[in-house]
């Protein structure tokens, strides 16, 4: 129902005066109207502070907290929460993310089947709106929200700047600004030497990133330093990530080992290698995706076998 109305505004100056046929009929209206259901919005006062005991949803017809007919739901104190949303290859050109839950900006997002799949030679595709592929480089995959409560996902050069949407860099980095739009990184893909830059193929679960074409992620050739040196794995191991577990082909028995830094004690590596292929325990490697090994008895050849992405 609409708001009472009377023929006429009444002061003091109207006392003793009567209600006119068509006033009593309004009134009347209007009480029927209120007594049989009919209150509207209009008739609650902003402030009229109505208890929640006084107030009930019906479970199957009520609202959904979708974007659409109220508000999303607040992540609040679940900040950074990801569940699914994992990465797939597709093709050498094409990639994909699975179903998944995540917090971005503040708000929870959610996609029950797999995002667009993103094709590397499909300007709008890239953040930076033309396509960026070429080789020997990492791309990374952003998630944004799409349309209210959906999320979908988009290819950018560059790896997280913020650890929320605000300028914290302090703790893990997860999210990249475009203009108003936060982007949240849910992984990386490398874009090899073949052909344009193809897309190396790889498997992920979780945090976990298993590198399925190993050559192409050799990061040391005939290592033969006998003191701890540095190595680049950078090609191999994106820059959210500082973990990752080596191959290494000794070709004879020998003792090698890798650290952290020159002079940190051995947190990975195998001694009197008698098999041409052995593969290390995970290694951490520097801020920058280097480490350091030292080797005696001969030389080794390492690639990387698999990384843990620290943006989850």
């Amino acid at each position: 129902m609409g708001l009472l109305k009377f023929t006429k505004d009444y002061t003091s100056s109207d006392d003793g005066a009567k209600l006119t046929g068509t006033e009593l009929g309004v009134l009347q209206a209007d009480i029927a109207a209120v007594i049989n259901g009919g209150l509207s919005n209009a008739n609650v006062a902003s402030d009229a502070a109505i208890v929640e005991s006084k107030v009930s949803f019906d479970t199957a017809s009520g609202h959904n907290h979708n974007g659409s007919n109220s508000r999303t739901i607040s992540s609040g104190a679940f900040r950074g929460f990801i569940q699914g949303a994992e990465l797939e290859w597709v093709a050498t050109d094409q990639v994909k993310a699975t179903s998944g839950v995540m917090d971005i900006a503040g708000t929870l997002y959610t996609r029950t089947s797999y995002s667009t799949t993103l094709d590397l030679d499909t300007n709008t595709d890239w953040v930076e709106g033309i396509s960026q592929r070429g080789t020997s480089k990492w791309a990374y995959v952003y998630a944004y929200n799409s349309s209210g409560s959906l999320w979908d996902i988009k290819l950018w050069l560059y790896p997280p700047q913020y650890a929320d949407t605000g300028t914290d860099d302090s703790s893990v980095k997860i999210y990249r600004q475009d203009s108003s739009v936060w982007y949240r990184c849910l992984g990386a893909i490398r874009l090899n030497a073949t052909g344009s830059g193809n897309i190396t193929k790889f498997f992920q679960s979780g945090d976990m990133v298993t590198c399925d074409e190993i050559s192409d992620h050799k990061v040391l050739t005939n290592g033969a330093q006998t003191s701890f040196t540095s190595f680049d794995c950078s090609t191999a191991v994106p820059a959210i990530s500082i973990l990752c577990g080596f191959y290494v082909n000794t070709g004879a028995s020998l003792t090698f080992y890798f650290a952290t830094t020159a002079t940190a004690a051995t947190i990975g590596g195998n001694s009197n290698q008698s098999t041409s292929i052995a593969q290390c325990d995970t290694v951490m490697l520097t801020a920058a995706q280097a480490c350091y090994y030292k080797v005696s008895g001969s030389t080794i050849d390492v690639w990387v076998k698999y990384f843990k992405l620290n943006i989850r």
